[in-house]
């Protein structure tokens, strides 16, 4: 397998260098079961850290990485904001107006998928 397309766990991995700092720590967190599954990762070791998000994805409710950095070494539980050492990134999630927790149309998934492309 060549292709980052073949190797999903590679292209996270290689999304994971672009938007993780240099010397720092990241965290990762499942959501399973109505718990957390909380792990923390060193910059050095995001393929393993891709791996396991698509390892620990069977049966998660969200799989997701907090966007800016803890600090190096960073051991503690789940972190918490004013863990973070820095903010360089803003996660800005805008959804339509909808009545109640309706859910997108199939047809609407299929117009941002074919707008991906």
């Amino acid at each position: 397998m060549n292709s980052t397309a073949e190797n999903p766990s590679r292209q996270i991995a290689e999304w994971l260098a672009v938007l993780v700092k240099p010397e720092s720590t990241v965290e990762l967190r499942v959501l399973i079961e109505g718990k957390s599954i909380v792990r923390h990762y060193k910059d050095s070791d995001l393929s393993r850290m891709a791996r396991d998000a698509i390892h620990q994805r069977q049966g998660a409710k969200g799989t997701y990485f907090l966007l800016n950095p803890l600090p190096a070494g960073w051991s503690g539980g789940t972190a918490k904001d004013g863990d973070i050492v820095r903010r360089y990134w803003l996660m800005v999630d805008c959804d339509p107006k909808r009545t109640g927790t309706v859910s997108s149309t199939d047809a609407e998934k299929e117009l941002a998928e074919s707008d991906h492309r």
